[in-house]
């Protein structure tokens, strides 16, 4: 929130803000609306606390009545913002609390655990998968599957964790390209060693699964 915005917003809001749970709760205590929301985007309060990884915030919200899935006029949800904010804990707390894992942010189109994969986000990935996520949901607005935000993202270990867990290795997106296929892209412009390295991780992950998954197929 820049600093115009945050002159104009509520106190509520302002103390979301500014990280202080002492001044939320009070807030809360008095009558202050845990549904609130603020801005042009018309933002919840539980939006700004997830998006700041601010846990305690976002469980004094939920406690008060929050609605998990209470966003901004976008379709961005709490969820999401927690997960782009790499917050654990706030993800778990808003699972418990009856988040929609499967919902989608109206500009990308990607669901939370396509997010958790672009931004290699492991534990929240397993926190998702966990939860229900579907590791084959529907590609992204950029036509990118889940495996593919992994892949772009040169992360082994999501790779392997999205495999484990049923990721189509042979699926197309609405492109025609597979993962493999992204990969083989992708690896034309690496130079880092560490990049190539993952990237090479990831081949054979990949090269793997789709062997595996031939194998079923016979």
């Amino acid at each position: 929130m820049d600093n115009e915005a945050y002159q104009t917003a509520t106190p509520l809001f302002r103390a979301i803000t500014d990280g202080n749970a002492t001044a939320v709760q009070k807030l809360l205590a008095a009558g202050e609306d845990a549904n609130e929301s603020y801005g042009i985007d018309d933002e919840s309060a539980l939006m700004v606390a997830a998006v700041e990884g601010r846990a305690e915030i976002v469980k004094l919200l939920l406690d008060a009545g929050a609605n998990p899935n209470q966003g901004d006029m976008h379709g961005y949800t709490p969820l999401l913002s927690a997960v782009c904010a790499d917050s654990l804990p706030a993800v778990e707390l808003l699972i418990a609390a009856g988040a929609d894992i499967h919902a989608r942010c109206g500009k990308s189109g990607a669901n939370a655990l396509q997010d958790a994969a672009a931004g290699c986000h492991v534990e929240i990935t397993h926190a998702l998968l966990h939860a229900g996520a579907d590791a084959n949901a529907d590609e992204t607005e950029d036509g990118l599957t889940t495996l593919m935000c992994a892949v772009q993202a040169l992360c082994p270990a999501l790779v392997e964790l999205l495999l484990e867990h049923g990721a189509d290795a042979a699926k197309q997106s609405s492109r025609g390209d597979t993962a493999l296929q992204l990969l083989s892209h992708i690896e034309g412009d690496l130079w880092l060693p560490k990049h190539v390295n993952r990237a090479r991780k990831i081949r054979a992950l990949l090269e793997a699964a789709l062997q595996q998954q031939a194998a079923i197929a016979n």
